[in-house]
């Protein structure tokens, strides 16, 4: 439904007022004006994607032979790796990333115990506070905060985020399961 309704507000952008496709609309001929005025302007941004697709290639490949000689030393490279991805997350976010991965670990009865002494932070963030509450499934209106306070915002905006990830998780979960 919502496709159709995309598709429909498609159809009256391209067109005017009176019905007819608006001028540089893929419906009718584009005089050459348009095309010579957009022309170096697209070769120019191309040019500079590509020189910078270049260096970004080239320093890539320094940072590649850096942890290969870091490897090559004894480090370990995907710890290195991991370590560095983590260090730009939130801290709580992190904390309670591996608290519920331990939980995981103990409902499935594995012996590792790796993440048993990492505590749960007290959560400050009214919006990190929603967002739990979202992923858990609770109710939109059991929000704790003050109704018309920044803090009740911040609360509602992470319950939807958390209500959206769990509706992303379903959609992956069911787009892995066959046809039957």
């Amino acid at each position: 439904m919502a496709e159709r309704a995309r598709s429909r507000r498609k159809g009256k952008r391209a067109k005017g007022a009176n019905g007819v496709p608006r001028a540089g609309h893929n419906s009718g001929e584009v005089p050459e004006e348009v095309y010579r005025r957009w022309l170096p302007k697209i070769e120019l941004a191309a040019k500079v994607a590509d020189s910078a697709a270049k260096i970004a290639k080239k320093r890539k490949s320094e940072l590649a032979a850096v942890f290969k000689a870091a490897g090559n030393d004894g480090c370990h490279r995907d710890a290195i790796k991991r370590a560095r991805k983590m260090d730009k997350q939130d801290r709580a976010q992190l904390a309670i990333e591996f608290a519920e991965t331990d939980r995981v670990l103990q409902l499935m009865g594995s012996a590792l115990d790796i993440f048993r002494d990492i505590k749960r932070p007290a959560i400050v963030s009214p919006y990190l506070r929603g967002q739990q509450a979202g992923q858990r499934g609770d109710a939109a209106d059991t929000n704790p905060e003050i109704p018309g306070t920044e803090a009740f915002m911040d609360w509602a905006a992470g319950w939807e985020n958390g209500q959206q990830g769990n509706r992303e998780g379903l959609r992956e979960d069911s787009a892995a399961l066959p046809l039957v």
